[in-house]
């Protein structure tokens, strides 16, 4: 882009020169023209966030925000090459766009627990059982992969505009892969510290709780549209599309958490559980009615909760754009612009929505949640074409 701007000037000049040159003839016997185009979009996803945790004020517990991964713009190459057929007899152009962008949060408050852990499944979560954790860490990755295959042809062509039909294919992979994990810095109860008589390493240190989540799309299917040309200049035009999509795909999702429950055994024989102790954990200072210490009958309990489904889905795809097109040199243009392509239904977002844990450790997950997102990805468009 910076490249494209510098040699505005340069490029401007040739064209003068070029205009005070007679044109060559166009051969009549001519099939068409190869054309070539490349450009960088700087699209920014609205609607891939993910909420990862819910920040309380210490002094205000009604003063709550909510902490989401929001992907930022990102620029990404988008690329299209294809042949212009000679006395209206269309185009036939192949357009390949790919785009990835990573994004991570983390906040760290340790002794003070003010973040809800909202990505895990509830079910024992947090250090204290109460879904609070002093730090996390969280990100996600998109990724899109979308290729056009696409014949247009000009339908009504006039002095002011004019109109091209466009008829084609479309291929879309969308995937997005979301993670979270919460903290146990500094245990805190009610104010008073905790300090666990183990070892930093030992099994029994506070365990954080993790989750993650995979969407994953891959579909295709006909798309129809139009673009219409307004000329401003001979060298200047103005370019406006229309694209509708309907793709049909296969969805795969798939969401795992694990959290942690401390548990005292019946007896150093037997691996049978007597019972789960209450924060602020008395059983790891004191001991039993016998005298004996409690503390090698601890444990830590893991619940993993995985839940996988595939589904068939259909996605509508909606991409409109708005530029600027200018001649610059011969069959040369440049083009900046505004363009938003949006996927309906492109990534699922999967739950365990109630999970049960018996008195002896058995969990049991009830229910679960699917919730369909939409992606918009918006942003400025701006590059080169060229046909010879």
């Amino acid at each position: 882009m910076v490249l494209c701007l510098a040699l505005a000037p340069v490029l401007a000049s040739a064209a003068e020169e070029a205009e005070s040159t007679p044109a060559a003839q166009e051969d009549e016997d001519r099939i068409g023209w190869v054309v070539v185009e490349a450009s960088a979009w700087l699209p920014r996803a609205i609607g891939a966030g993910f909420d990862a945790a819910l920040q309380t004020s210490v002094t205000d517990s009604y003063d709550s925000r909510l902490a989401s991964i929001e992907p930022e713009s990102s620029e990404s190459g988008r690329y299209r090459a294809g042949y212009s057929l000679s006395r209206n007899l269309g185009d036939i152009m192949v357009t390949w766009w790919t785009h990835e962008v990573t994004q991570r949060r983390s906040a760290y408050t340790p002794g003070v627990f003010q973040f809800g852990e909202l990505f895990v499944n509830p079910l024992m979560a947090g250090v204290f059982d109460d879904g609070l954790a002093d730090g996390y860490d969280a990100g996600s990755v998109l990724e899109i992969r979308d290729l056009r295959i696409d014949y247009s042809r000009i339908g009504f062509e006039s002095q002011r505009a004019t109109l091209r039909w466009i008829l084609g294919w479309r291929g879309v992979t969308h995937r997005q892969i979301t993670d979270a994990t919460y903290y146990c810095a500094f245990p805190v109860y009610d104010g008073t510290p905790i300090f666990f008589p183990i070892p930093a390493d030992s099994v029994l240190a506070p365990a954080p709780d993790v989750a993650s989540g995979i969407s994953r799309f891959n579909g295709n299917g006909p798309e129809v549209g139009f673009q219409i040309d307004f000329p401003l200049h001979p060298r200047v035009r103005v370019e406006a599309g229309l694209v509708v999509a309907f793709l049909d795909g296969t969805t795969d999702t798939s969401y795992s958490s694990r959290t942690s429950a401390y548990y005292v055994l019946v007896d150093l024989n037997s691996p049978a559980i007597d019972y789960f102790p209450l924060p602020p954990f008395p059983e790891f200072e004191t001991t039993n009615e016998e005298g004996e210490p409690y503390l090698p009958l601890l444990r830590q309990l893991q619940i993993p909760i995985q839940i996988q489904a595939s589904e068939q889905t259909t996605v509508q795809v909606l991409d409109s754009n708005l530029t600027l097109r200018w001649k610059i040199w011969r069959e040369l243009e440049a083009f900046f612009g505004v363009k938003v392509t949006r996927y309906d239904g492109a990534a699922t977002e999967i739950r365990a929505k109630a999970a049960t844990l018996s008195a002896n450790g058995v969990y049991n997950v009830q229910d679960a949640t699917r919730v369909r997102k939409t992606t918009s990805y918006e942003g400025f468009l701006g590059g080169l074409t060229y046909r010879f």
